[in-house]
């Protein structure tokens, strides 16, 4: 305390509650402490960080002095304003009002796919627009998204186009450790000959199967003339026993039963059922952290590749291909792809932001936590201030989660950006079609644990009886009874007849929900 007589703290919006503490106690002594940092870029929360440090410092501090620095020497007006209209819905925030003297620049186009397949073909002549109208090299262009799991189809699209690419701070989609696990087993349906894609899960996840073990069975096989993956049927003969053994003979086991489920489930299931039956997602459910989220929202995206394809070996025939095609030229540079979160600190001339549906972004998670919704919006302030002179928004109506076609609600995030700021790119809505959202599925808020666990064969809910709420004609501002939740506020609604879905805030807890209202008890106020 008595040898830093000032104390400047940069960044102070990432910091946790032990940070904040230490600070305190380093400037006691002289009382001189400066921070820095901006409350609507607090987006590590999963990190511990707590926004509450900065926003309740002058709380702390009644002598403080606090200084704004609003002009902004990065983006246009027209990206500045978005911005602003979207950060602004947020309660727990230290008000400001970016400006710049760049001009208006650009209006944000914004683009709403058939799917996300349409999506990433928008995304991708976007691309080519910025480089062929304004000269804007490909490693000025970005493409952000919000989870991991969105990438798979825009790196499709971009080989495809031969747009060079790299995902910064990531794997690319199919060099992700449970994505390569997963197809490895499924190599081995399709050629119970392949080594290399033995010798990967064998152990995979563990069954105490070391070194040792994998010696003594390539060994037997080089002594008798068969390849590896046979030599897994002759574990005791070639001296493999205790654990390792127990875990051999699981691992041969497993695959005759993979073997057998996949003569009647088509390719989008089977992915599903190796995941289960294997002990990959169990491993990841039991974890429980972030990471494993991530991971278990890729073998999701994973099953919706495979859910493209008549037979298995189309779709490994297809990836086989993708990968001898991805050398693409990156002379001038690559395209960026990476999460959100991954984007803070950077910016780039052009910025496209993808995924933008309820329950995508905002993640699901925030869907029930005014925290994280806040959180939520705060990555989105984020995203769009790191464009400096263009900025596309896309979204898809509906996209494929865990091998189901679902319908997609917008997300409020695009709502929020003014129309009068937008340049509308989409034609005609399409029509909707039948989807995971639908009532025979009867969720009340998308979420990635329940769509994991419906998708990779939880107990289904029974079916829902009519509520006949959605004969209510509810608007945005309506005031409802829930059963469970109690009152609340009507959000937004989506969709027609027994699909029409609301979003409604409920009064205990702020809480936000997404109910299908053909099967919610709820009644107006």
């Amino acid at each position: 305390q008595r040898q830093f007589r000032h104390v400047l703290v940069d960044e102070f919006q990432d910091t946790n509650g032990v940070q904040n503490k230490l600070v305190e106690i380093l400037a006691e002594h002289h009382g001189n402490i400066c921070v820095v940092g901006d409350a609507d870029q607090s987006i590590y929360r999963f990190r511990a960080a707590d926004v509450r440090n900065i926003l309740q410092f002058a709380q702390h501090h009644p002598d403080t002095t606090t200084v704004l620095l609003e002009e902004n020497f990065r983006s246009t007006q027209t990206i500045l304003d978005a911005a602003n209209a979207v950060i602004d819905r947020n309660e727990s925030r230290i008000p400001k009002n970016l400006f710049t003297q760049r001009g208006r620049g650009d209006k944000i186009r914004r683009y709403a796919g058939e799917d996300e397949y349409d999506e990433g073909r928008w995304v991708i002549s976007e691309l080519r627009r910025f480089r062929n109208d304004y000269d804007i090299e490909w490693r000025e262009m970005a493409i952000f998204y919000r989870t991991n799991a969105q990438s798979r189809v825009l790196e499709e699209q971009c080989i495809r186009a031969g747009v060079p690419y790299r995902v910064i701070s990531g794997l690319r989609f199919y060099d992700r450790k449970e994505v390569k696990d997963v197809l490895a087993y499924a190599r081995l349906l399709v050629n119970p000959r392949d080594d290399v894609a033995s010798r990967r899960v064998i152990n995979e996840p563990r069954r105490g199967v070391g070194a040792v073990a994998l010696t003594k069975l390539q060994s037997y096989a080089t002594d008798h003339n068969i390849s590896f993956s046979e030599a897994v049927r002759f574990s005791e003969e070639a001296g493999v026993a205790g654990k390792a053994g127990s875990g051999v003979r699981q691992f041969a086991t497993l695959l005759d039963e993979l073997r057998a489920l996949s003569n009647d489930l088509p390719p989008g299931e089977m992915i599903q059922a190796i995941a289960r039956d294997s002990g990959i997602l169990d491993e990841l459910l039991t974890d429980g952290s972030d990471e494993a989220r991530s991971r278990i929202e890729n073998l999701g995206e994973l099953a919706s590749a495979a859910a493209e394809y008549e037979t298995m070996m189309d779709f490994l025939e297809r990836l086989a291909l993708s990968a001898e095609s991805d050398q693409l030229d990156a002379s001038a540079g690559a395209v960026s792809l990476m999460t959100m979160h991954v984007a803070k600190g950077l910016e780039f001339p052009a910025v496209v932001i993808t995924g933008l549906e309820e329950g995508m972004f905002p993640h699901s998670r925030a869907l029930v936590d005014q925290a994280e919704l806040e959180e939520e919006r705060r990555l989105c302030y984020v995203g769009i201030t790191r464009a400096m002179r263009h900025l596309s928004l896309t979204h898809a109506w509906t996209r494929t989660m865990w091998g189901r076609r679902m319908d997609a609600i917008t997300s409020r995030f695009w709502n929020e950006v003014p129309e009068e700021l937008c340049e509308e790119c989409s034609v005609v809505k399409p029509m909707r079609r039948n989807s995971f959202s639908d009532t025979d599925y009867g969720f009340e808020g998308r979420s990635s644990d329940f769509t994991a666990g419906r998708a990779f064969g939880a107990a289904t809910p029974q079916e829902a009886r009519g509520s006949g709420a959605e004969q209510l004609g509810l608007r945005s501002g309506d005031r409802i009874i829930h059963d469970r939740f109690g009152p609340g506020t009507v959000l937004s609604v989506a969709g027609e007849g027994d699909r029409t879905r609301a979003f409604v805030r409920f009064d205990e807890g702020q809480s936000e929900k997404q109910l299908v209202l053909s099967i919610s008890p709820l009644k107006r106020l």
